[in-house]
């Protein structure tokens, strides 16, 4: 695909740090500085903006005070003035979020929908791979139900790809998405390419299916042909979705040791705010929301950004050292974000639910009628 096409921009998912603590239900404000954090390291440690930087920002997540006498504001500004002697602390860009109002997604509690992932199917190899100009991939795909099904051929061309001989896995999926319309193809947590029945964020029915039918692309991205997928019986499992909404305000505070780099740190956030966030489209998402087999991480944050507000240049004294100042200054990050979580509903042995479809109920004459 072409490299500045921005029309592939602005749905990923954001990856955070730490795998092994995923976001949890209930926890807006940490979600959303996590999401922050992660964004901002990614973006901060590209080679364009190392260039630009004297040194990498150091990039944390802090708390707030939130009694009426202290600024709540001032936490992170109080931790590195108390500490002079502490160089790597600087510069630092503290995330930080105020608890914010509530937002009701619907009249009574916060269940949604019960859930049923979506039939889905992930090659045996990640990229990169060997492709050839006119290489095909044929997906049989059941989205709307057992009675209608749609096959789709994908074709690879070259100018498709940097190097179509070495392919990587989000360049097949750019590929694939550009022509289809009942599948969806997305990139797994290990770097395969997956494909799943219908498109992204349309309301499925259910049960529905999916299956590689052949093509000369098959073996090449590690699928097999007549590879199947259900999303009924076997493993698949029924969920109970849940929300959390709430309008929370992010602050971003930048903290050097010079006027220089505090511009230069507050000139790129100008920045990200301004175009990456733009092809973006000023949403951040959870991986759960592109990738199914990534549970308890569907949440969307959106960047209220005509509201954003730089507080202004100022400096403070450090503490115990009069003649050394922080430079400081402030952005103020309107936010809406809304969280969903997927709870497993078990039976009355507390063994998970399994999806099953209704069988098929015939009529007969012969039996006496219900009294």
């Amino acid at each position: 695909m072409p490299v500045n096409d921005r029309k592939d921009l602005g749905q990923i998912p954001t990856t955070p740090d730490n795998l092994t603590q995923r976001p949890r239900f209930g926890a807006m404000t940490e979600v959303v500085k996590d999401a922050f954090v992660t964004e901002l390291r990614q973006f901060f440690s590209t080679a364009n903006n190392r260039i630009r930087t004297g040194e990498l920002p150091r990039i944390d997540k802090f708390a707030v005070s939130v009694d009426p006498v202290t600024d709540p504001l001032e936490t992170a500004v109080s931790i590195v003035r108390s500490f002079p002697d502490i160089a790597e602390n600087l510069p630092t860009i503290a995330v930080l979020s105020a608890t914010g109002k509530n937002l009701k997604l619907d009249l009574g509690n916060k269940f949604v929908d019960h859930v049923v992932v979506a039939a889905q199917v992930t090659g045996s190899i990640a990229g990169p791979f060997v492709l050839t100009d006119g290489m095909t991939i044929t997906v049989r795909s059941y989205p709307l139900g057992p009675d209608e099904y749609y096959d789709s051929t994908f074709t690879f061309r070259t100018y498709m790809f940097s190097n179509i001989a070495a392919a990587t896995a989000s360049e097949v999926v750019q590929a694939i998405n550009a022509q289809a319309e009942f599948v969806t193809a997305f990139m797994s947590t290990t770097g395969r390419v997956s494909m799943r029945a219908g498109r992204a964020y349309e309301a499925l029915h259910f049960p529905n299916q999916i299956a590689i039918q052949t093509g000369t692309a098959v073996t090449p991205l590690g699928f097999t042909d007549g590879q199947t997928a259900s999303n009924t019986g076997g493993s698949n499992i029924i969920y109970g979705r849940y929300h959390m909404a709430a309008d929370l305000t992010v602050t971003l505070e930048v903290m050097a040791e010079s006027e220089n780099v505090r511009t230069e740190l507050s000139d790129l956030l100008y920045d990200f705010m301004s175009y990456t966030l733009a092809d973006r489209k000023w949403q951040f998402y959870g991986r759960s929301a592109f990738d199914a087999s990534v549970l308890d991480e569907y949440y969307q944050i959106i960047i209220r950004d005509n509201e954003i507000t730089f507080a202004g240049e100022s400096d403070m004294p450090r503490q115990n050292d009069q003649k050394d100042k922080i430079y400081v200054n402030r952005m103020t990050i309107p936010v809406t974000a809304i969280l969903y979580s997927d709870r497993i509903l078990v039976d009355r042995n507390g063994l998970p639910l399994v999806p099953q479809t209704r069988p098929n109920l015939q009529f007969r004459e012969d039996l006496p009628p219900w009294n």
